[in-house]
């Protein structure tokens, strides 16, 4: 039985599924050499590249800080249960039913080709004709409405996105 028949099998739920952990630590340990590197910057005899070296020195121990709030357990995660999953990032949690969403799939970058993520299309944000008419402007099969910074449970991109698919599938037929 593969990882997704195995957490699709705890249906009704809920399921919490974690960041991935290792990601944000690689993360972690570059934004940490790269403020190392500004602070050299800093320090540097001739002092060429202060300007530089405190700029860096201020905006990378961020993404430090960052990373390390994101490994924290709890602080980001996804959780499906039978009426619908809640995306909790940093600590703020933001809750979809299953008849809010639709179509998960494996989007591309735009600016990033070769990073993938996992996006799909949130039914609520295009009520009214403002809306409807920005869903029309923007719907391809490259677009989606929400995208995932991660993928979760330590899933592949392609099988988180299967779970999303499979459970909503199971949540709607099991509610009628």
């Amino acid at each position: 039985m593969d990882r997704v028949s195995t957490l699709l099998a705890q249906f009704p739920g809920p399921v919490r599924l974690a960041v991935f952990r290792l990601k944000w630590l690689a993360y972690m340990a570059l934004a940490a050499g790269f403020t190392v590197g500004a602070v050299d910057l800093i320090v540097e005899p001739g002092g060429r590249h202060v300007i530089m070296g405190w700029l860096g020195a201020i905006i990378f121990p961020l993404g430090v800080g960052a990373a390390a709030v994101m490994m924290v357990p709890g602080a980001s995660e996804i959780a499906l249960d039978a009426d619908g999953l809640t995306l909790r990032t940093t600590y703020r949690a933001r809750r979809w039913t299953w008849t809010d969403v639709s179509d998960f799939a494996v989007v591309n970058d735009d600016l990033i080709p070769r990073l993938r993520r996992i996006g799909f299309d949130e039914q609520r944000a295009h009520r009214g004709r403002f809306a409807s008419a920005v869903k029309q402007f923007t719907d391809s099969p490259r677009w989606r409405d929400i995208v995932l910074t991660d993928s979760y449970g330590g899933l592949s991109i392609e099988d988180c996105v299967r779970l999303l698919s499979l459970w909503q599938q199971r949540a709607l037929s099991e509610s009628r």
